[in-house]
């Protein structure tokens, strides 16, 4: 229904010639697309948005789609590409200075780091995107970057810290009935239960995670959907067939409240 009336939009817009009308429908609906898995009409839309907006020499709105097309790119495992667009987003979004959309930017470069494995850059592009946010009071992004952070963390093999970050991330999402959130952060947890040598436990987060995100329709970004994948085959190996069909199943059962307070003990 949405992307219907956008493309209603959009008609109209081109139809009156209203050029920045069009340009930020043109965005919208490359959001729409990312969301649903569709990179290659994410990319396109993307793209004719930036064209637009350049020719109006808008430039905040040029550095929301190169933001969109960093997003679309890192779908696609194209890192360099993410990182170059990421750049420019972050060097045009800065003139600006709204300090919530600065942190959003830097906080998509600490995943395009994220997926290059230089975990000292993202974990330096999140921290700085953290305490933007922390200062603009956005729960749900606030959440978002202490999910993303944890998981450098975790990759840096500070598990203490990481768990710390995951709990504190689980409880904005509990508090706003995120569930797809709330599904992060749980598998953020399967990870540290893996790293204690806990893989039943695991199993079971992992279970749960999954089982919310397909409750919620939640997309995991790319780079947290090879992370889940790498971490799933790890528990796996640790245990027989049938102790991690046992927990797995289980975890499919727990509700997000479960879960969550499963994730924190």
């Amino acid at each position: 229904m949405a992307t219907t009336r956008y493309e209603q939009s959009l008609e109209l817009f081109q139809a009156l010639g209203d050029q920045a009308g069009a340009a930020l429908t043109l965005f919208e609906l490359g959001g729409i697309a990312l969301v649903q898995g569709d990179c290659a009409d994410a990319r396109s839309l993307g793209e004719a948005s930036l064209q637009l907006f350049r020719a109006l020499e808008d430039t905040w709105g040029a550095a929301l789609s190169l933001y969109q097309l960093t997003l679309v790119a890192l779908d696609q495992g194209a890192l360099e590409r993410a990182a170059a667009l990421g750049e420019e987003s972050l060097r045009l979004i800065r003139r600006s200075g709204d300090k919530g959309s600065i942190a959003v930017v830097l906080n998509g470069l600490g995943l395009v780091a994220h997926g290059q494995g230089d975990y000292e850059r993202a974990e330096a592009l999140y921290d700085e995107g953290l305490a933007l946010l922390r200062e603009q009071g956005n729960k749900g992004r606030i959440a978002w970057s202490l999910r993303n952070l944890g998981a450098v963390e975790e990759r840096r093999g500070d598990d203490q810290r990481a768990a710390s970050l995951y709990g504190e991330s689980l409880a904005l999402r509990s508090e706003l009935a995120d569930i797809g959130g709330i599904a992060r952060s749980v598998a953020g947890f399967a990870g540290v239960a893996l790293a204690q040598g806990q893989p039943a436990r695991a199993a079971r987060l992992l279970g749960a995670a999954a089982a919310l995100c397909q409750a919620t329709r939640a997309r995991l970004p790319a780079v947290e959907r090879a992370e889940y994948d790498d971490l799933a085959a790890a528990v796996r190996a640790r245990l027989d067939a049938s102790t991690f069909a046992a927990e797995w199943a289980a975890g499919q059962a727990l509700t997000a409240q479960e879960a969550s307070a499963m994730a924190m003990e």
